[in-house]
């Protein structure tokens, strides 16, 4: 009943909580400052607002881990902001490593400000570092991410990419104010020339778009496309753009397929004629869509399914059983990791694994 920060929230609820187990928190999103050095055009006071965390937040969390409230391999994703240039981060982010080794720790980070303890963290594999720059120069940087630090973000990133760029994850969203094809020519470039080749490429769209349309569609493709021409090897599209592209059908394809024809743009699109079968890994929602609602699997068949999350092994998915990476011939056929966060993990696996890269297939599936 007393007033306090939260009153008036619309999305307040009064709820009967059932009792939580032990070890049940697996995703954890470390949102509790509004502190940012940056005020993207596409994103709002919620996470710009200047405000400094109103509770003792080290405290709650070493209550959450006197009571084993977290999984050992739980996610932890710092935002809210910039988490870096909070004054406690480095103390917090270590004590959490510290007590669940095994955690993966992603920090999404602008990385205008260069940070010795992400650094250290990048290089040791305790975290992945996201960093979204949405632009292919100094000008449109400016318009979409508020300040005129485009290169400082540049030698930042290629900073922390010395020893492990895979760890590294580059973002580019692309929203109302880069939806240009001259846009995505300059960022491939830009990447090319920094040397940031080795990285894992991240390819979103704007949260607050329901859809996407054809024109922003082309140009993710384009982006791809161009990726892949510079020598990039590990792109993703997240789940902002999976979740938001609709069935395509026959003529909005062949208008994609003639943009990239008039462009001069390697085709990085899938074509079923190209295989008779291929090997799915990731038995997520994103397989299901992909056996569902792509053109390319009514035309391509499924040798195997392969997840290695253990509750999944022997699951039946969209008809087929899940099996596990070490009970499959990756010889059979070519390989589509089938992910969307998980995808560079999945990828980095395979090759240690043995499977050679050609046989992944680096195209898009639609």
């Amino acid at each position: 009943g007393n007033e306090t920060p939260c009153s008036g929230c619309p999305y307040l609820e009064f709820k009967d909580w059932k009792q939580t187990r032990n070890n049940n928190f697996s995703y954890i999103s470390m949102e509790y400052h509004s502190i940012c050095n940056l005020k993207c055009s596409y994103c709002s006071e919620k996470y710009y607002g200047g405000l400094d965390v109103r509770y003792n937040i080290y405290k709650l969390i070493e209550d959450l881990i006197k009571s084993n409230s977290f999984n050992e391999n739980a996610t932890f994703v710092w935002g809210g902001g910039e988490p870096t240039i909070v004054k406690n981060f480095n103390e917090l982010i270590g004590f959490i490593i510290n007590n669940y080794p095994n955690s993966k720790q992603k920090v999404l980070s602008n990385s205008v400000v260069f940070s010795k303890k992400i650094q250290d963290l990048v290089d040791n594999g305790k975290i992945d570092l996201v960093t979204s720059i949405d632009s292919g120069n100094e000008s449109t940087f400016l318009d979409i991410r508020g300040k005129n630090k485009f290169f400082d973000v540049f030698k930042n990133l290629s900073k922390y990419s010395q020893s492990k760029p895979e760890n590294v994850v580059i973002k580019f969203i692309f929203t109302e104010g880069n939806l240009d094809l001259k846009e995505v020519i300059e960022f491939a470039n830009v990447i090319k020339n920094r040397g940031l080749i080795k990285n894992v490429f991240q390819i979103s769209t704007d949260f607050n778009d329901e859809t996407i349309n054809l024109k922003q569609l082309r140009l993710i493709i384009a982006m791809y496309g161009f990726l892949i021409e510079k020598g990039v090897k590990i792109i993703f599209l997240d789940d902002l753009v999976t979740n938001r592209i609709r069935k395509i059908d026959a003529k909005e394809k062949d208008l994609i397929l003639q943009y990239l024809d008039d462009n001069n743009i390697h085709n990085p699109i899938a074509n079923p004629k190209h295989y008779e079968s291929v090997n799915i890994w990731g038995a997520g929602w994103n397989t299901k869509f992909l056996l569902e609602k792509t053109d390319f699997f009514k035309k391509v068949k499924v040798e195997n399914i392969i997840d290695d999350t253990p509750q999944k092994i022997n699951k039946v998915l969209s008809g087929h059983k899940i099996k596990s990476s070490h009970n499959v011939d990756f010889n059979s056929a070519k390989l589509i990791v089938s992910a969307v966060q998980g995808y560079p993990k999945i990828y980095l696996k395979a090759l240690k694994m043995g499977v050679e890269e050609h046989t992944i297939i680096n195209k898009i599936v639609l």
